[in-house]
């Protein structure tokens, strides 16, 4: 509780120590809802240089302010918006589609992020899609070089620094990309 901009006010919430933190917009500061934000922003950054820091921004004009800051990912709401109402358009049923994926729930599935294992390296997406997929594993992309290539195609060679995108009911372990 207390002033998220105040470097105090973050070290008792142990910012120091944390993996990540969420930066949510403040619709009561009006105006200035996006200016507060990147304070926090730059308060958390100083304290902690190594947390993986996420914003909702409430106006797309401020995210090249936000990237000066040094935070990790920007949420845009407007932009997403747009994005799901054309998606909508084109796709009728696509929200509840996102919506589905996007919710956490026990019996769900959900998107994550995971380290290729080092048994996959010089191997295609193909070919991992075929060995997952019985496990109901789902590869639907891969992270390289801070970008997302999503839906890859078969003859895509994995390499080493390279993560997953999967959809799965749970967060598979290296024994289960195996």
């Amino acid at each position: 509780q207390g002033d998220c901009t105040r470097d105090e006010t973050l070290r008792d919430a142990a910012v120091e120590h944390a993996d990540s933190a969420i930066i949510l917009s403040d619709p009561a500061s009006g105006a200035t809802t996006d200016a507060r934000s990147i304070l926090i922003a730059i308060a958390i950054e100083s304290i902690n240089r190594h947390v993986h820091t996420a914003v909702e921004v409430a106006d797309s004009t401020n995210l090249p302010h936000f990237a000066r800051t040094g935070i990790n990912e920007a949420v845009s709401l407007d932009h997403l918006s747009e994005k799901l109402l054309a998606q909508a358009a084109l796709n009728h049923g696509a929200t509840d589609f996102y919506q589905e994926l996007l919710l956490f729930q026990v019996d769900g599935n959900e998107l994550y992020r995971v380290p290729l294992p080092s048994s996959q390296v010089g191997r295609t997406v193909g070919r991992l899609y075929n060995t997952l997929l019985p496990r109901r594993i789902v590869v639907v992309g891969v992270h390289r070089d801070g970008q997302a290539v999503v839906n890859p195609f078969p003859d895509y060679e994995l390499r080493k620094s390279d993560d997953l995108w999967v959809i799965a009911f749970q967060m598979p372990g290296p024994e289960d990309l195996s």
